[in-house]
């Protein structure tokens, strides 16, 4: 779970830097995503096999 509190936000002052987590909710999500963005019909399918057991 993520954990998004005050005392974990860290800054780095060297250089400028920028971070965006768009990959989901959840890893589980994530991993969704980057495969319907493949759109790839094996790995759906492998997704859809693991996501059964």
């Amino acid at each position: 779970m993520p954990y998004y509190k005050g005392n974990s936000i860290r800054f780095v002052s060297e250089n400028a830097m920028t971070v965006f987590d768009d990959l989901g909710d959840t890893a589980k999500a994530a991993i969704l995503n980057l495969i319907q963005d493949m759109k790839s019909e094996a790995l759906s399918a492998l997704w859809g096999e693991i996501n059964q057991a």
